[in-house]
């Protein structure tokens, strides 16, 4: 889990028991949606390469830009 690895700083996301957030998502939600974000530990070149190696995601870098 992601959560739980060393390199990772933080997690945000409401399906998580740990999130502040978790008990208004089980009583307002159906589901808790796909958007998970989290800050990694680490000088920017690991960060450069996790964003050029990640296969579970997709990197946008025109979230909310209406020419998605």
């Amino acid at each position: 889990m992601v959560e739980r690895n060393p390199a990772v700083g933080w997690v945000k996301y409401p399906g998580l028991k740990s999130s502040p957030y978790y008990p208004l998502a089980q009583k307002y939600c159906a589901g808790q949606g796909s958007v998970a974000t989290f800050g990694i530990k680490a000088a920017w070149r690991p960060d450069e390469n996790l964003i050029d190696n990640v296969k579970l995601f997709s990197h946008l870098a025109n979230l909310g830009d209406p020419r998605a």
